[in-house]
């Protein structure tokens, strides 16, 4: 598991980072009586810092928000904040297998190209490596672009194992973590 420290009045706690969807990160504390609602608090992950706002606690469980998109999305806003990922993967179709070459990714899908024509109706299963882990996942196409030499496709997931999407929002708190740190005061 991954861990953040919490400031508030000059006073630090350790947190646990459960999961970050979008703006929204969730953590789990030891000390929660420290923390409310609307409170701001600073976070420090690695060398990095950044301010966020209490928005929901929960026993245990602080939801905190955290504005990546002003700071770090560029103009096109999606439903989930995406990052570069570049690797090989495979789909497989009802027909064929494929390599791919893996583009982007989010908690939500990612990007790919090939070489072939996918048929855009039909459900697919990829599988792609994120930290020596095999990942799977069920995807549907939601977009395709032909380019010069090859397709260009985004798509969703639609079903895979808990442990695969965590490798997925594992990957990507540690991308906008990192990016943070260019950004952050």
């Amino acid at each position: 598991m991954e861990y953040i420290q919490l400031v508030k009045r000059g006073e630090i706690s350790q947190a646990a980072l459960f999961f970050i969807e979008g703006e929204l990160m969730n953590v789990i504390v030891m000390d929660p009586d420290r923390f409310n609602s609307g409170d701001t608090v600073i976070c420090l992950h690695k060398s990095q810092t950044f301010e966020t706002n209490i928005i929901k606690k929960q026993e245990n469980n602080l939801y905190l928000f955290v504005p990546w998109y002003d700071t770090l999305q560029d103009s096109e806003r999606r439903r989930a904040a995406r990052v570069s990922y570049v690797a090989q993967g495979k789909i497989q179709s009802s027909q064929k297998s494929e390599r791919v070459q893996l583009i982007d990714l989010s908690i939500k899908g990612l990007g790919f190209s090939c070489e072939n024509k996918l048929m855009k109706a039909e459900l697919h299963t990829i599988t792609f490596m994120i930290d020596h882990a095999r990942n799977h996942f069920t995807i549907r196409i939601q977009n395709e672009r032909e380019m010069e030499d090859a397709y260009r496709y985004g798509v969703s997931f639609i079903g895979g194992p808990v442990k695969d999407l965590f490798y997925v929002r594992r990957y990507i708190l540690n991308s906008q973590l990192d990016k943070l740190s260019s950004v952050a005061v």
